[in-house]
């Protein structure tokens, strides 16, 4: 198979079976042992690789695709190289979980629901190659279930990145607007430094005093804003009168501030714990969005060139 035709598994959804994972682990086995590098000597080499006649030349081929898919391996001039942090050669259902992550199979979100997932939604080959490298059904869908959360996971904090971002760009442009250009410099982006703070941006505003401002992105529409808020977080937001939430919108490659709201009015929609049998954590939260403040609360009424309440 030609290095062309391998590309294109990859676009037609493909799931590498346990035989091809074998044959990328046995592959970064010889690499890592200062096996031949140079990418024309190595697929030359696939021929004589040492594999007791269980590996073809096209599976070790396949292999270095999901090598490189993964990131367990690289491309460098001419020559493959390994990854040099990794502590000893994957196992083929950390292999799998690398490479499902790398893919995110559209499929993934529709068989996990709740705490279930639904095979029979799953697509004939996508079932087989998964079902090839973890038998237990009771494991495969434990395995699935984790890589859906931490698939959520990583979205949730590209996305809320992406909101925080929007902030710290808009606080700019609303400071130079409002004429206090000296405060841009001002404007940090803390959560980069600590994510324990309760807040993500610290920005000063033109009425002289600072804002600390938790930002929550959300990525649906609709008349409603839903978003989970922390212990910490309704913490600083009760203790902090500084404390401002805002809410972003992430629509395709946009991010827009959709508005604010002063730490008082969350705490109303917060949890009680419920003692002595324990205290909240995390919460989920709804709000309206005609219950935000239009903009951002750094420019004070009296300095802003529209309307809109600073404070």
């Amino acid at each position: 198979m030609m290095q062309a035709e391998l590309e294109d598994l990859w676009h037609d959804g493909y799931i590498p079976s346990h035989h091809y994972l074998e044959a990328a682990i046995r592959l970064w086995e010889v690499l890592s042992r200062g096996g031949p590098s140079n990418r024309v000597e190595l697929r030359q080499a696939f021929r004589l690789l040492p594999s007791d006649g269980l590996f073809a030349a096209h599976d070790f081929a396949v292999g270095e695709l999901i090598l490189m898919r993964t990131g367990l391996a690289r491309y460098v001039g001419g020559n493959v190289e390994i990854r040099p942090d990794t502590p000893g050669p994957p196992t083929p259902e950390q292999l799998l979980a690398s490479f499902l992550r790398q893919v995110t199979p559209p499929w993934l979100t529709t068989v996990t629901h709740g705490m279930a997932v639904m095979d029979h939604l799953m697509p004939e080959g996508a079932q087989r190659a998964v079902a090839s490298t973890i038998r237990d059904p009771e494991r495969r869908e434990l395995f699935l279930l984790a890589l859906r959360t931490s698939l959520d996971e990583k979205d949730d904090k590209e996305v809320g990145l992406k909101g925080e971002l929007a902030v710290v760009n808009a606080c700019k442009e609303a400071l130079a607007h409002a004429g206090r250009s000296d405060l841009v410099s001002m404007v940090r982006h803390v959560s980069l430094e600590s994510d324990l703070l309760g807040y993500d941006v610290v920005s000063p505003s033109t009425d002289g005093t600072v804002r600390r401002l938790e930002v929550k992105t959300t990525r649906a529409g609709g008349p409603e804003v839903s978003f989970f808020f922390s212990r910490g977080q309704a913490m600083a937001a009760s203790r902090d009168p500084s404390w401002r939430l805002v809410i972003c919108k992430v629509r395709h490659d946009e991010t827009s501030v959709w508005g604010w709201l002063p730490g008082a009015e969350l705490l109303s929609l917060l949890p009680l714990d419920k003692e002595p049998h324990g205290i909240w954590l995390k919460s989920r939260i709804r709000i309206l969005r005609t219950a935000l403040r239009p903009g951002l609360p750094v420019v004070a009424a009296r300095t802003r060139p529209q309307g809109g309440e600073g404070r």
